[in-house]
């Protein structure tokens, strides 16, 4: 579990990847969650550990706490990023023909430079007689 995301990862498959510039957005949310998690945590044990609370209402509240931290953090693991449906088409295009799935714009210019010299390369071992 990354504390200090630096850059973001594609995969391709299991031995292809390449790597993607660190988009904050995705980082806040990936700290936010691990954050969340973390609280849900030191809470269920707090209140696992003392079983004598100074007072019965600040166990309920650490205790409400702890679930809703921990609802937090499945919620935001489980709820992921809704693609469009056009984008999927495009996506599922992608991915069949040039073996990547995702939008030329969202990758950096040195990526979109290499998988265009592989669609030319494919293209050109396959038509080469044609030529």
């Amino acid at each position: 579990m990354p504390l200090v995301p630096i850059s973001s990862l594609y995969f391709v498959s299991k031995t292809q990847w390449f790597e993607l510039p660190l988009i904050s957005k995705s980082a806040r949310i990936g700290l936010g969650r691990t954050v969340c998690l973390v609280i849900g945590i030191l809470l269920i044990l707090l209140c696992l550990m003392y079983d004598d609370f100074p007072n019965s209402t600040l166990k309920i509240i650490a205790v409400v706490g702890a679930f809703l931290f921990m609802a937090i953090t499945i919620y935001s693991w489980t709820s992921g990023q809704v693609i469009p449906r056009q984008e999927q088409r495009t996506r599922l295009i992608l991915e069949k023909g040039i073996g990547y799935n995702m939008l030329p714009s969202k990758l950096p210019k040195n990526t979109r430079i290499t998988i265009l010299q592989s669609i030319l390369k494919k293209v050109d071992n396959k038509y080469s007689s044609y030529f």
